[in-house]
């Protein structure tokens, strides 16, 4: 190992302290068993599984250096899977398209808002659904009575 002191190259192989550094540039990688390196450490990556790193929050990384499922973290209200027999609520939904049979339970199952009492759903014939209203034919009405 070379080091230079006030321009003096100084050749050694075992460096055991070297006091307080105020700059130290180091070519190549540095291997060491331990380190604290003071407030910021800059790097293309670290290796390992992070364990002991802290402070980090998820609005501190970069979302372009996180992909896939991130197993094990905390997901509330992610879903990963198609296949979810469980979700018992989904809150507000804007459109909802089905396709295939939508099976809904019983008839107190199903709430539309909208018509008045004893009114009832008509399709126009193109999937669009109304309410209307029965129209009950007036009993003593003449062509009523007359069979016409």
């Amino acid at each position: 190992m070379t080091t230079k002191v006030n321009d003096q190259n100084i050749e050694t192989d075992t460096i055991i302290t070297v006091g307080t550094l105020t700059s130290l540039e180091i070519e190549g990688s540095l291997h060491a068993g331990s380190a604290n390196l003071g407030n910021l450490v800059v790097g293309n990556f670290f290796q390992g599984d992070g364990s002991l790193l802290t402070g980090i929050t998820v609005a501190s990384l970069p979302a372009a250096n996180i992909s896939g499922q991130v197993a094990n973290a905390l997901v509330a209200g992610t879903v990963y899977a198609n296949a979810q027999p469980n979700i018992t609520s989904v809150g507000s939904l804007t459109g909802l398209t089905v396709t295939g049979n939508s099976t809904l339970g019983s008839v107190s199952n199903v709430q539309l808002t909208g018509g008045t009492a004893g009114q009832f759903l008509t399709t126009d014939g193109a999937g669009n659904l109304s309410f209307a209203t029965v129209t009950v034919p007036d009993p003593l009405n003449p062509f009523l009575l007359a069979g016409m």
